[in-house]
């Protein structure tokens, strides 16, 4: 994916900090937890992702934020 930010907020600073991170390639088992068209079962997986970064108590506070105009979903079985 290519475009991915991450962002990053720190709880002991009024400031925040963006970090981005470009070309990651994200890849999952699909049709585990995953349901749908490629392009479903892809945002479901963002958004499982997303509700892990911020999950309390532990979270990161980290959100990843995908553009739909810059990402290619490839498939493979194995």
């Amino acid at each position: 994916m290519k475009g991915t930010q991450w962002l990053i907020i720190s709880p002991t600073s009024t400031d925040m900090k963006t970090i981005t991170v470009r070309r990651i390639d994200l890849q999952f088992d699909a049709n585990q937890i995953t349901r749908g068209s490629n392009s479903k079962q892809v945002d479901q997986t963002i958004e499982l992702i997303n509700l892990t970064l911020q999950r309390e108590p532990f979270g990161l506070g980290a959100q990843l934020i995908v553009h739909r105009d810059e990402i290619e979903i490839e498939t493979n079985t194995i």
